[in-house]
């Protein structure tokens, strides 16, 4: 593969979020194992990048707008998310017009175009409480 747009462990682990060694740990244990190169040297994609993110935040513990804790999601929960990234339809992004791509506390995907949420399969949401996984948020880890 072609390794331009691949990105080695230490770039990916701030394009991600995701501290260095959870990036190491995940590829070990086979939670997200690097797309482009799996041995050494390491390479992650783009959409490994997304992936590290929604690990990382569903993963987290986190705060509901009332204060509640809400706990981390179940790794068959993140699993299931990473599943679904991994099967998003490359033309979905166009020059025209690209959806946000979200993940909700279930570990659903979520896509956004003229801020209309829909699932994978079509059926619009009402609501979407959910994770845009290319905005900018903190795990607390330095």
């Amino acid at each position: 593969m072609d390794p331009r747009g691949a990105y080695t462990a230490d770039r990916a682990s701030p394009l991600s979020g995701v501290p260095i060694s959870t990036v190491h740990y995940w590829a070990r244990h086979e939670t997200l194992v690097p797309s482009v190169s799996a041995v050494r040297v390491k390479l992650w994609s783009y959409s490994d990048l997304l992936g590290l993110r929604t690990i990382a935040w569903l993963r987290a513990t986190k705060m509901d707008d009332t204060g509640y804790r809400i706990p981390a999601t179940t790794m068959p929960l993140v699993r299931r998310a990473l599943a679904e990234l991994r099967d998003l339809d490359p033309n979905l992004w166009t020059d025209e017009e690209s959806p946000n791509v979200a993940v909700d506390r279930r570990g659903a995907i979520v896509l956004e175009s003229d801020r209309e949420p829909r699932n994978l399969d079509g059926q619009h949401l009402l609501e979407a409480s959910a994770f845009d996984v290319l905005r900018p948020f903190d795990l607390g880890v330095e």
